[in-house]
């Protein structure tokens, strides 16, 4: 299950207009993985 830090994110994303690709883009992160870590499938490095 994702944690609420990514619901957030996702709902602060689409408050902004911005797609997960351009946001994986502006932190020079794969968009693939961007997705993985939003699904809650694996933890970004260096969460805590």
């Amino acid at each position: 299950m994702p944690a609420k830090w990514t619901a957030d994110l996702l709902g602060e994303m689409h408050l902004a207009g911005i797609t997960a690709k351009q946001l994986a883009a502006e932190v020079g992160w794969n968009p693939k993985y961007l997705s993985v870590v939003l699904n809650g499938h694996k933890e970004p490095k260096g969460a805590e």
